[in-house]
């Protein structure tokens, strides 16, 4: 049976920029206490970070709360998700994880270009215009002519970080995207051309 259950997965800070140290703080209860961690790891691999925590109880009939903190450090610019497990165990200090899991639980965050990075240009020229955002049928995104794209990748996420559309080898400033049957709801675009991150941020489908 199960003894722990996620709260909430807080992003620290609420928008993060390439600049920022991004932490991830995990609030738990348990049915008994004390509830101490045992250990905790986590990494990172592209937009996803994985993390797992194990607690250990004690026989003191109250509910014990707990707060783990994960220091994921400085992320590129796009969709991210962070995904967390829960185990417990009984024994405190010292204990093992049961064969199943107490819970698990995942957040979506964006990370955004600096400010007079990616989303400026030279003298303070926008980068990229969006618009119309919200979008009822299609939307233009516009790159600043200084700006030469050659092959160029533009992806649409959803919340859970699942592209659902993505443009290839584009080399034309004025990008037209169609809505075709996207459900209404919150996006997440990315322009790319190899490593380099041009532009990104977020859509609203109407």
């Amino acid at each position: 049976m199960a003894q722990g259950t996620i709260q909430s997965i807080t992003i620290s800070p609420a928008s993060p920029t390439v600049t920022d140290d991004v932490k991830a703080y995990v609030s738990m209860s348990f049915t008994s206490g004390g509830c101490g961690v045992n250990n905790q790891t986590f990494y990172t691999n592209g937009n996803i970070t994985d993390a797992s925590a194990l607690h250990c109880l004690g026989m003191l009939a109250y509910i014990c709360s707990a707060v783990d903190t994960f220091d994921i450090g400085y992320l590129p610019a796009g969709n991210h998700l962070f995904r967390f497990t829960l185990s417990s165990g009984f024994g405190y200090p010292n204990c093992v994880a049961g064969i199943i899991p107490d819970d698990t639980a995942s957040v979506n965050f964006m990370v955004s270009p600096a400010t007079g990075m990616a989303e400026a240009g030279k003298q303070g020229i926008a980068t990229v215009t969006v618009y119309p955002n919200p979008v009822s049928n299609l939307v233009m995104i516009k790159i600043n002519e200084q700006i030469k794209l050659n092959s160029a990748t533009l992806r649409i996420t959803d919340s859970n970080g699942k592209t659902v559309k993505a443009l290839e080898e584009i080399s034309s400033n004025d990008i037209i995207i169609q809505r075709n049957g996207l459900l209404s709801g919150v996006y997440f675009y990315q322009l790319s051309e190899g490593e380099k991150i041009i532009s990104s941020g977020r859509l609203v489908m109407e």
